[in-house]
């Protein structure tokens, strides 16, 4: 087992030898982080007493840079092979990324996926369609306005996925206040785009 741990160290050197040093050392640092945390989460709530609402944001936050970085890396990979080719290798990466990733840390039960209602599998065709819209779109109009693009989107489903509960959230009611973030979010997206 020490063995095969000693692989991904040796990968990633690879990787950086391979494909340029700065940014794989960022993606692993990023990578590295979510491990990290992953790992020491309930010691660094009870250590630290940190309150998970904080926490939380702050994974969230470390999230936002990686999809930030993830969509300029991805932009420049579908103008040299193509969107769709390069959706198809960055999905190739973050699978095999994620089996490493099961593989060393994880506890679930992946034969229980063949127990869930089939729309609950649908993600990863939600997630292909979002990495070939950022391909796609990033070179065209750079990597502020589609993520202010995506993140309006984002917001607008879920604000209604809220407050109707649907697909077995919880309900919560949208109100005034989140109406206006909303239309300031989209005058972002308008301001973001104008020339």
């Amino acid at each position: 087992m020490v063995a095969f741990r000693m692989t991904i160290p040796i990968f990633c050197m690879l990787l950086i030898l391979r494909y340029g040093a700065l940014v794989k050392l960022i993606s692993i640092i990023f990578f590295l982080n979510m491990i990290f945390l992953y790992r020491n989460f309930s010691n660094l709530i009870i250590k630290r007493g940190m309150k998970l609402k904080l926490l939380f944001s702050l994974i969230a936050l470390i999230g936002g840079m990686a999809i930030a970085f993830q969509a300029q890396i991805n932009g420049g990979l579908g103008k040299k092979v193509g969107a769709m080719e390069g959706a198809l290798i960055s999905f190739l990466i973050g699978s095999l990324t994620l089996l490493l990733v099961v593989i060393f840390f994880g506890k679930g039960n992946l034969a229980a996926s063949a127990t869930v209602p089939k729309w609950q599998l649908l993600g990863g065709v939600l997630g292909a369609i979002y990495v070939f819209i950022m391909v796609f779109t990033v070179p065209k109009i750079g990597v502020a306005p589609t993520l202010v693009a995506v993140i309006a989107g984002q917001l607008v489903i879920g604000a209604i996925i809220d407050h109707f509960g649907l697909l077995g959230g919880t309900q919560i009611p949208i109100d005034s206040k989140k109406i206006i973030a909303l239309l300031l979010l989209f005058v972002s997206l308008f301001l973001f785009n104008k020339k």
